[in-house]
Parts: C-alpha cells; sequence; structure tokens
C-alpha cells in the first residue's frame, strides 16, 4: 500500500475494527500512506459490534470502488477473526466466515458494476493472517493456527495452476507485480 501510494498510485485502505492497520494505534499504522483511509471503529466491545463495523465498511468500500476505482485497494474484515479468537472454530466461526465472503462477492460486484470496467485489469486476492484452534483464544505455533489461505483471480491467473501464494511474503510481490508501471501513466 505505501510503495504503491508513494509511486502515485490511487490507493484505498479501508478497514474494520483493528485499528493499528489504520491508525496510530498500538504500534500502527501498518500502512503508513493511502490515499484514501476509511476506518470503521465497533461501537463496543462485542461481536455484533464487530460484525456491523464490517458492514459499514463493506458499503463504504463498495461505494468507493464502484466510484473511484482506486488501483490498490486494502479492504480488512475482522469479525471472522474476533468470533475465532472468541468462540473457536466451530459453527459461529463458519457463520461470520459466510458472511465475510458475502461482503467479499458484494465488493466484487462494486468493481464489475464500474462503467470503466472492461477497459480495467482487476486482480484480486484474498487472505487471511491465521487460523484458530477450535476451542478458540489466539494459539500459538499449533499447525491450525499458523495455516493461512488465500485465494487470488485476474489476469495470468488461471483456477487450477499451481498456486501463487504460498505463504504470506508473497502476497505483496503478487499485489505489486498485478499493479506493473506504478509511475501513474
Amino acid at each position: 500500500m505505501t510503495v504503491a501510494t508513494r509511486a502515485g498510485v490511487p490507493t484505498l485502505l479501508a478497514v474494520s475494527g483493528w485499528a493499528p492497520l489504520a491508525l496510530a494505534e498500538d504500534g500502527g499504522p501498518l500502512f503508513a500512506e493511502a490515499t484514501r483511509r476509511e476506518f470503521v471503529a465497533p461501537s463496543e466491545v462485542s461481536l455484533e459490534a464487530w460484525d456491523a463495523a464490517d458492514e459499514a465498511v463493506t458499503a463504504l468500500a463498495a461505494s468507493i470502488l464502484a466510484g473511484d476505482g482506486p488501483r490498490l485497494s486494502f479492504v480488512y474484515l475482522g469479525a471472522v477473526d474476533v468470533v475465532g479468537h472468541v468462540l473457536g472454530a466451530g459453527s459461529a466461526y463458519r457463520e461470520a466466515a459466510r458472511a465475510a465472503d458475502e461482503r467479499v462477492g458484494r465488493l466484487l460486484f462494486a468493481v464489475r458494476s464500474r462503467p470503466s470496467v472492461a477497459d480495467e485489469a482487476w486482480t484480486t486476492v484474498v487472505v487471511t493472517d491465521h487460523g484458530h484452534l477450535d476451542q478458540g483464544g489466539h494459539g500459538g505455533r499449533e499447525p491450525e493456527v499458523a495455516t493461512a489461505w488465500a485465494a487470488a483471480a485476474g489476469p495470468g491467473i488461471q483456477p487450477g495452476d499451481q498456486a501463487l501464494i504460498t505463504s504470506q511474503e508473497q502476497v505483496a510481490p503478487l499485489v505489486l507485480a498485478a499493479l506493473g508501471d506504478m509511475s501513474g501513466s
């Protein structure tokens, strides 16, 4: 995000709930620069408030994606992570993942609804930062905690090809490669 912004690429950082990603709190912001930075805080400390913050940031980001079409966007939905920490990887976690999946679908629809989408080459990357224990908590180095998943789609990415992302370190190079010429021309 910072590299692209400094190169003059229009960027969007839209974060639900986890302040260190977007704000100067608790060692943040993780992304030092973004053309547009949006943060939606949960109204209280509850799972419902995190879900509502995810819903609000999804609506805001979808509007920005459909209208402004920044070349690079990072949208963080935090409710799944919070549910996993509090309740574990059970039915509530699966429901939170389903809600996040539906929200990602709305973000993709916003991109596809852009009038100029036929002239644009969008790459989408969806990642998790870690897994969760069945019983909740943060865990440590257990395989189910240390394992994350990623999915990518866009120009040059063929379904069924070898995975482009097998570790977190491969996300940024994939995104920067998708941006190509970052001179703004």
